[in-house]
């Protein structure tokens, strides 16, 4: 009978839910499913989309201004690798397999990225007070409107890329 008892108290025990401790829970909770190729998010809207062409016409403007004040090769060559990124990363919010592929580097480039747009800002703001026709308090207002739109205009591009970048 004994033997029969503790046989019972075994089965019970196994009846019982399992007991997690919190550190458990909280990896449950937070832990993302892997990107893999056949992830898919929903399709972007036509509104994306034309965000999307308003950012890259807007870097490609940025570009043709830096080229026309003949900026140095590094110069372009990092701005034009700074807005690829950004695009790329922007499209791979909706479709993960392009993240994928650059891994590790994603972060990387998108903090690269948001280094040199911060960089070029300060030097494009810069360039904006040089202008010796208009005066300090127009120069001042020109640089905080120009800073105001371009702020609007590439941040939402900004922070989708920077949850693409980091696996969101």
């Amino acid at each position: 009978m004994g033997g029969l008892a503790g046989y019972n108290r075994y089965a019970e025990q196994s009846r019982e839910p399992e007991r997690r401790s919190s550190a458990d829970w909280k990896w449950t909770i937070f832990r993302r499913r892997p990107v893999t190729a056949g992830v898919r998010r929903k399709r972007m809207a036509w509104w994306t989309i034309g965000y999307l062409v308003l950012f890259g016409l807007l870097a490609v403007a940025g570009l043709w201004d830096d080229a026309r004040n003949r900026r140095p090769a590094w110069f372009l060559g990092c701005a034009v690798v700074s807005n690829v990124t950004v695009i790329y990363l922007f499209v791979a919010f909706w479709q993960p397999s392009l993240r994928v592929p650059l891994g590790w580097a994603a972060p990387v480039l998108f903090v690269a990225s948001m280094c040199w747009e911060l960089f070029q800002s300060f030097e494009d703001l810069r360039g904006l007070r040089v202008d010796p026709q208009v005066s300090e308090t127009q120069q001042r207002a020109m640089a905080t409107i120009t800073a105001g739109v371009l702020l609007m205009v590439c941040l939402p591009a900004f922070i989708v890329a920077g949850i693409s970048a980091f696996g969101g």
